[in-house]
């Protein structure tokens, strides 16, 4: 066996090489898989122990086989040695064609799912502050609180800090500060109240802009532009699309 002895160890080296990239393939999903199937039922059943152990099986009994060959046919186990190392070679050499393309939808996976969680963070965020300003809504209906203190527990949402909530309030009402703005919204939200008589949304949008004078020192604007509950696409702080208003 004292010949081969370098060819065994290129036959371990490859045997760990083949590991080495199995592993970092399939740690990096990116749609590689398993391709040997007792392979992959001890990976699916055990895991990267059960894993392990099969390489380790698989390789010792190849050793075990050529150095009991090697002691009444030397010149067979090298011939056994030379096309395991080739068969091993051929495996390193096509996995390592694999990591570019592997690791690559790696990446655009993580980016999917990067993405799909700022939208769903974004939704909630949205959903939290709609909910809130109808409930604000109702509250100023009944006078069951002040203009300024809905204006500070709008203001206190995640949505309404954001850059983009401002932006979009002040592309509408240039000039106005962004109190004035969360003030606007509110009062546009009473005045779009549904199954409430004109008559009495018009007379509580008067006392409100009462209000709104007295907390600014100035007229909330006259007329109300982009008050709809219809929303509007603005580009959120995450960089993401996002719907609101």
């Amino acid at each position: 066996m004292g010949n081969h002895r370098r060819k065994m160890c290129l036959f371990l080296a490859l045997n760990l090489s083949d590991f080495a990239l199995t592993w970092l393939l399939l740690r990096r999903s990116g749609g590689a898989y398993e391709s040997n199937p007792a392979a992959a039922w001890c990976l699916q059943r055990f895991g990267w122990t059960g894993l392990i152990a099969f390489k380790l099986g698989m390789c010792l009994a190849a050793t075990l086989l050529i150095v009991a060959v090697s002691r009444s046919r030397p010149r067979a186990a090298g011939r056994i040695l030379y096309f395991a190392c080739a068969s091993l070679l051929a495996v390193v050499l096509y996995s390592g064609t694999l990591v570019p393309e592997v690791f690559a939808q790696a990446e655009r996976e993580e980016s999917i799912k990067t993405r799909r969680e700022i939208l769903e963070n974004g939704f909630s965020r949205y959903r939290a502050y709609d909910a809130l300003l109808n409930e604000l809504r109702d509250q100023l209906c009944a006078d069951r609180c002040t203009l300024i203190d809905a204006v500070r527990a709008l203001l206190e949402t995640e949505h309404a800090r954001t850059p983009q909530w401002h932006q979009c309030h002040a592309s509408q009402h240039s000039g106005y500060a962004k109190p004035e703005l969360a003030a606007i919204r509110l009062i546009a939200a009473v005045r779009e109240t549904p199954d409430v008589p004109l008559r009495s949304s018009a007379l509580r949008v008067r006392l409100l802009e009462q209000q709104f004078k007295a907390c600014f020192h100035r007229s909330a604007p006259a007329a109300f532009t982009g008050t709809s509950r219809t929303t509007t696409e603005t580009e959120d702080d995450d960089g993401v699309e996002w719907e609101a208003q």
